[in-house]
């Protein structure tokens, strides 16, 4: 919405989050072109974040919210690669 403090559809916000730094700020915005653009993106992040987690501590953990928002993600994520 141009104008407001919320990124446009289509943009993926990064965070450096984790249970040290509860309160992180964001550290990127990318702006896509598309939904499926998106969800592409987030499903590639979510992977490489799992991937570094196994590497350094041999476990992953995700939860993810459900209804129509996510779907396309899911989707991506329930996908063989």
């Amino acid at each position: 919405m141009p104008g407001s403090n919320f990124p446009e559809r289509g943009a993926v916000t990064v965070s450096t989050q984790s249970r040290e730094e509860p309160f992180a700020k964001m550290t990127a915005v990318r702006i896509l072109p598309d939904p499926a653009a998106l969800a592409d993106a987030a499903a590639r992040h979510v992977v490489e974040g799992a991937r570094a987690a196994i590497d350094a501590r041999g476990r992953f953990s995700l939860a993810l919210s459900g209804g129509s928002t996510p779907r396309d993600l899911h989707q991506r994520l329930a996908s063989p690669p």
